[in-house]
Order: C-alpha cells, then structure tokens, then sequence
C-alpha cells in the first residue's frame, strides 16, 4: 500500500509532522509513506505534486484544526475526484477519519493570512482557530484581521522567549492526555459552562437534556449530576472530560480558555528550557515504555541523577531514586513528564529503533552547550593514547546506536553470530547498506557542531561519524554503534574549553586530569618518567568511577546509603 501525507507546508520538519507520521505507521503497518516535504519543488511544482498523489492508494490529510490549507485542500479534492480513500488526521487525539468531502477550504491568501497569525499572536492552530469560530464574522480574512487588531488575544510573555519549537508543536492540550489520566478540575467553573450551553442548545434542564434530546442512560444523568456538584476542585480523568465535552457540544479548548484547570494548567507551554535539558539526559542514558509508566534514568554516576533530579523538578515534576540496579543507579520521573518529552520528540520504546529527533538550529546557546556536555558525559569519552614516537595522541568520541534490523537481508541476520564484531569486518555490500542509515541524533550533532563553529567558507571541522561495531542480541536484532569523533588538536581544545563535561561529575574530574597533562606535554616526546605519569594518572582516574565515590557523592547529594 502507498499512502499520501499531505499536509501545510508550515507543518513540515516540525515535531507535528513527525508525530503525524508515526501515527500513520502505527494505523497502516508496513505502507510506503509518500511524504511531499521530502521531494524540493519551486512555486510551479504542483503538477508534480499531483503526479505524487495519482500514484498512491489513499490519502491521510492533516490541516489546521479544520481550516484545510489550499494546497492539502487541492490534493484531497484530486484525489476524492478519483475514488480514492481520504482520512482526516487530528494528532492531538491520534483519531483518523474517513472523509468523502472538503470542509473550510482557505485559499492561498487566507492560508498565508493564518500562518502569519499563528506566529504573530503566538497561538497554535486549535487556540487560533478556536477564536476565529467565537469572533467569525461572516469573512475569513476581516475575522482575523479583527483578531490580529485585538491586543488581548497576545501572549505577550513568550515575545522575548528563544523559540525552540515551532509555534504549531508548541502547546500541550489537556486532551492529548490519556483517557485514564486525571487533572485537578475546578468544578464551579466547568458547571458554569455547562449551564451556558445548556441554554445556547435549548435545554430546559440537565435531566431534560441528557435523556430526552440527547437521548443518554439515566445513568449518564445521575454521573453529571454527582460531578457537577459542591463546586469544588475535583480530580477527573480525560476521557471523562471529553465524554461531557462531545456530549454538550463543547469545543475542548474551550475549557482552557475558561480556566477549568488548576493542577496542571493547560496548556502546558513545550517552549521550556528544562524540558529540553532533560530531553538530553532521557535520549543519552533514559528508557520511556509507554504513556502511563514513570520514566527511568539509568548511570553509575550520582551527579548526573542529581542533574536529572533538577530537571525534573524545574519542570514540575516528580523525581525518586537513586537507587541501585543490575549495572548503574536507576531513578525515575512521572509519566506526564515523559508524555511531554515525547512530544517535543523523544520516542517511547527502543531509541535505536524509534530515533529520536531534536531540531538543534533551535536551541539556544546556553542549552545546546548543554546537551553537548551532558552527552560527552553520558555517551561521550576522552581518550589519550600514545603513539610509537611517545608524543601524546588526543581523542574526544561520542557514540549512538542506530537498529538495521529492517534493512538487512534475514539469510545475512541468520549468519551472524551472537555478540559484537567490527563494521570492517564486514563485506562491502553489508557496509554499503549500514552507511545508508546512521543514527539521526549524531548525524544532527554533526551537522549543529559544524555549523556553529565553521566560519563562512570553511571546510567542516568535524569529520563524517562513522560505523564501527555491530552487534546482534538474543532477540535477532542487529545495531550499529556510530562515532562521531575528532583527533584534531584546536577542536580537543575548543572542546574542553568551551563545552566539557558537567562539571561536578566523575568523568568531568577525569576528562580534566588526562586533559592538562596533554596540554603540560603535547608537541614533544615523552620522557619515560612522564610515561609512568601518565600512567598512574590513568590508573588513579579510571573512566568508570570507583565504588567508594559512587557512596559518597550519593550521601552528599541525596541523603542516602547504597547497599553495594
């Protein structure tokens, strides 16, 4: 099956696009996904864009919480000309419907008048179009220039804020939550408008209502009744919410723009440097199993919980451990955590199968030194090495699995042994295939790094990463671990003088001891005493901490007593 994603051109290379694929996936398992923000096009490649669509079977379409753009609304309309099946893609709720007609097309000008909007009030689509419905005055474009006229629709505070992700991915609504998750509710409030609808829809009485025109079990009834009631703040899970939002016909933003909420406040702004600074951490050395499960952390080092412990809490959230696992500490953070980080693009599941995507050019200064220190902490290393001549030889590595499991031929799998080998050990036709799919994570830092160090004109500092050790589990899965690594003496010392390691952890300590002896000594050859030096520096400051430091920074930072 080959399926046409066609969705606004501003949804391409974004979070939401991302997650709108993946939901593609999970509904048509093993369909070819014909993504048109892939093809480069000019101005006048529409033609080539239907061509695309005639050779697919179906259509999934995306838009702007029902306003279809003009390009997805001419696809879909090409394509429902032809008989063909169109489904209507809602990310928030994950809901794919069957569509035989366009409702709410834009035209080109109204589409670019709304992208425009979007940036400029601050707002994603379902709060703009949201108040877009409660203004309409009979004209798409005089309705939002009466918005756009409006100070009071301004989210003033997020002006002067870095944009790390784009204004469509950017806010998390209260029912992209589970149905089974609760929020804090304030009762009074969502009774209030229930009442107003109440009366907009013609309904003498709630009982009336419920069992006579909508035609409800008394059952539903006796529920609202008991819900409603007191006024009070009352914990109440999604599904509910949405259930008494379809059944009053009340657009679900709706209950945001009220202040129905009180513990979280929806929605939940993503743009959040915390968030970010502990996206690094989960995407390095963290495991997120699903929706509703708490988020693990795994390391030997306890400064780096502590660090993690600090994310989580800038962010609101709930943090436990450390505490003692098969081969590092484990801590874990709540799931609404997680479920956030999931949406600024940390997958659940395995992360060298489901790789994880971060759009670097977006991050600030301060957080992309961030997540390149704690990277070269959690998945990086510092070696020195001596060569023949015994001249110091520097080198500064980061690693990321990727899994090609898929792209392997299964008579190849099935010949490989348990355990690990090197990429070169492997025919050319094997290496070929392994080149085709790197990890995206390195190949994103690769590219971040040379962009914000090379000067125009410059060739790229940092070289290709490259494959180096493939590996086949129990399971019959094969990774490959990539590299991403430099020798070159002026980047070991940008390196270390700009980015490091967290500082406070043990291999921070290390990196900082091997470091300044290769500064005291580098350009000459050693003396034999300076060998036995290095040596013993090597010796007393080994890459995996030692187990007596391990309990004491954990009494230091968390109070506590390990049993090992």
């Amino acid at each position: 099956m080959r399926i046409y994603y066609a969705h606004p051109v501003e949804i391409y290379s974004t979070i939401r696009e991302r997650k709108e694929l993946e939901i593609i996936r999970r509904n048509f398992p093993g369909a070819e996904i014909v993504n048109p923000a892939t093809f480069q096009h000019s101005s006048g490649w529409s033609h080539g864009f239907l061509n695309l669509v005639d050779s697919c079977d179906l259509v999934v379409c995306s838009d702007f919480d029902g306003f279809v753009t003009a390009g997805v609304a001419a696809e879909v309309e090409h394509v429902l000309s032809q008989g063909k099946p169109v489904y209507r893609l809602d990310w928030r709720t994950e809901e794919l419907v069957n569509i035989n007609e366009v409702k709410e097309a834009l035209s080109i000008t109204e589409t670019r008048l709304l992208s425009e909007a979007l940036t400029q009030l601050m707002l994603d689509d379902v709060e703009m179009v949201g108040i877009i419905r409660v203004k309409w005055k009979g004209c798409f474009s005089e309705t939002l220039s009466t918005i756009l006229n409006d100070p009071s629709f301004r989210r003033l505070s997020s002006f002067k804020e870095v944009a790390l992700i784009d204004i469509l991915s950017r806010f998390y609504h209260w029912w992209q939550e589970p149905n089974n998750v609760a929020s804090s509710v304030d009762t009074r409030r969502l009774k209030e408008l229930v009442i107003e609808r109440l009366t907009e829809l013609g309904g003498r009485s709630l009982r009336s209502y419920i069992l006579k025109i909508q035609g409800l079990p008394k059952t539903k009834y006796d529920y609202y009744v008991y819900l409603l009631r007191e006024g009070r703040v009352r914990l109440i899970e999604t599904g509910t919410l949405r259930g008494l939002c379809d059944d009053f016909k009340i657009p679900y933003v709706e209950l945001e723009r009220r202040r129905v909420f009180v513990n979280p406040s929806y929605p939940i702004d993503l743009n959040n440097p915390a968030l970010f600074k502990a996206a690094t951490h989960i995407i390095n050395e963290g495991h997120m199993r699903a929706k509703v499960k708490d988020i693990e952390y795994y390391n030997s080092d306890p400064v780096l919980h502590y660090y993690f412990k600090c994310r989580i809490e800038e962010l609101g959230g709930a943090f436990r451990g450390p505490f003692e696992a098969r081969k590092a500490l484990v801590s874990y953070a709540d799931s609404r955590v997680g479920r956030l980080l999931n949406s600024i693009g940390v997958p659940y599941g395995s992360r060298s199968i489901s790789q994880p995507f971060v759009d670097f050019r977006r991050l600030s200064d301060e957080i992309w030194k961030y997540h390149i220190q704690s990277t070269l902490t959690e998945e990086g290393s510092f070696s020195l090495e001596l060569t023949r001549h015994n001249r110091l030889s520097p080198k500064i590595a980061i690693s990321r699995t990727v899994d090609v499991t898929d792209i392997l031929p299964k008579s190849l799998i099935d010949s490989l042994d348990y355990g690990r080998r090197s990429v070169k050990d492997l025919d050319d036709y094997v290496q070929e295939l392994i080149v085709k799919k790197p990890p995206s994570m390195i190949m994103a830092e690769f590219i971040e790094l040379n962009r914000r160090l090379r000067f125009p004109g410059q060739l790229y500092p940092w070289r290709h990463p490259r494959p180096d050790i493939l590996s086949k589990t129990k399971d019959d899965r094969v990774t490959v671990e990539w590299r991403l690594e430099t020798r070159r003496h002026d980047l070991v010392d940008l390196v270390h003088d700009y980015y490091g390691m967290l500082p406070g952890t043990w291999k921070s300590m290390v990196f900082e001891k091997l470091y300044h002896f290769y500064k005291d000594y580098r350009g000459r050859r050693l003396t034999d005493h300076e060998v036995e030096e290095l040596h013993r520096i090597k010796k007393e400051y080994p890459w995996k901490a030692p187990q007596e430091w391990i309990q004491q920074k954990t009494r230091e930072l968390f109070g506590k007593e390990l049993k090992g």
